[in-house]
């Protein structure tokens, strides 16, 4: 779950930064691009360094 949101939040970091107009993006480029970010979120969940899911769990036990 920590790396659905991880994923989503660097897709929507990637979306505030201009693509170049002079050389679009293939769709293979799109592809990796997308599969480079999940690998991205699953290296940064797993390091736990966001603590995500921590903060997630106690919240839905009402221990903030």
């Amino acid at each position: 779950m920590e790396q659905m949101l991880v994923n989503l939040m660097i897709s929507e970091m990637r979306k505030s930064v201009p693509e170049n107009d002079v050389i679009p993006l293939s769709q293979g480029e799109r592809i990796f691009r997308d599969m480079l970010d999940q690998e991205y979120a699953g290296h940064i969940s797993e390091s736990g360094s966001l603590g995500i899911a921590d903060l997630i769990v106690a919240q839905m036990r009402g221990q903030r």
